[in-house]
């Protein structure tokens, strides 16, 4: 792995049996084609943005510990209010929703998804009960982010994916909180190994070329 600069990004480049030139041209590449694409989807929303009103998201959190990174973002995010949070202490949740200045403050989520203004839960409880609660709120017609690991086991995870599909045909969104996926250097080297894949010959190619 060694470093480069391009234009105003700073990276590293794996070293994957092509020559160093070659290597940097395709990043190169690469690099421009995602600055024009962020560009271009960056004007598009604010045009969007300017054209009409955004609805505001009205979100609750299940969990207050990792639930604090959660609450942090969508305190960041114009248009999205947390209007509630559960923590099975009593003590911790009123606590907690008066730092936060959350309007409720819930021991259950049961209690939380009757709120009739939730739109959205951030499920950030211990892993075991990552499974049931999202189902409960995809029952009730919530949309979904759930913290990772999604399951313990492929028995509950393929439960909550069949729940994730029934709701989605609902017009429900269901997440994974996989956020290292939406990292920039992560996605630049996905679209670098991409392009590796489809520009490289393949077996039959180079069968044919000898």
């Amino acid at each position: 792995m060694y470093p480069t600069s391009v234009g105003v990004f700073r990276v590293f480049v794996l070293p994957l049996g092509l020559p160093r030139k070659q290597n940097i041209t395709i990043l190169f590449h690469l690099t421009l084609s995602t600055s024009r694409h962020l560009y271009e989807g960056v004007s598009m929303a604010a045009k969007k943005s300017s054209e009409k009103k955004p609805k505001t998201i009205n979100v609750g959190i299940v969990g207050t510990g990792i639930g604090g990174t959660h609450f942090n973002g969508y305190s960041k995010v114009p248009g999205v209010n947390v209007v509630g949070i559960v923590d099975v202490d009593p003590a911790r949740a009123k606590a907690v929703a008066a730092k936060w200045e959350v309007p409720h403050a819930f021991t259950n989520h049961h209690d939380l998804l009757e709120l009739k203004n939730l739109d959205a839960v951030s499920v950030c409880t211990p892993n075991s009960f990552h499974v049931p609660i999202s189902i409960d709120a995809l029952r009730t017609g919530k949309h979904v982010i759930c913290e990772k690991p999604m399951s313990a086991s492929v028995k509950d995870a393929q439960r909550l994916a069949d729940e994730a599909e029934k709701a989605a045909k609902k017009g429900q969104i269901f997440m994974m909180g996989l956020n290292n996926r939406y990292r920039g250097e992560a996605q630049l080297l996905k679209q670098y190994i991409d392009c590796l894949l489809y520009t490289s010959p393949s077996p039959r190619d180079r069968t044919r070329s000898r």
